[in-house]
């Protein structure tokens, strides 16, 4: 709030009289405040309105609510990638030669003779010794 000052003219025992009144206020009776004695006592009315000023702020910072604490995200866990099977060649011979690699192949019909002989050889596409021969 500033306060602004006015002089009266000359008063009792050389001083000025003051007034000092908000400068928002129009020049009414009531709101005037006579001061006798030099500006330091005028000033000390506006510190003191200087004073109160601040007062009012930090009863406003009182009031800020208080910031709510994040809650913290959990991490996901990542997944683990499932590592490729290699290409055993010996792995897959072993499987071939005991008839779990393959079923029979449909392209290629078995042979109606059912004993190995020297005139049936076995499927050149998928190499399955069991029920896969082939007629020449």
């Amino acid at each position: 709030m500033q306060l602004r000052v006015w002089t009266d003219g000359p008063a009792q025992d050389g001083l000025m009289s003051l007034q000092v009144r908000p400068l928002c206020c129009p020049p009414c009776p009531q709101v005037f405040k006579q001061v006798a004695g030099h500006k330091t006592q005028a000033l000390d009315l506006s510190e003191q309105a200087h004073q109160l000023k601040k007062k009012k702020k930090k009863k406003k910072k009182k009031k800020k609510k208080k910031k709510k604490k994040k809650k913290k995200k959990k991490k996901k866990k990542k997944k683990k990638k499932k590592k490729k099977k290699k290409n055993n060649l010996w792995a897959r011979h072993v499987a071939r030669a005991s008839g779990h690699m393959h079923k029979p192949c449909s392209v290629h019909e078995p042979c109606s003779v059912h004993e190995p002989c020297s005139v049936h050889e076995p499927c050149s596409v998928c190499m399955q010794a069991a029920g896969g021969f082939l007629e020449r």
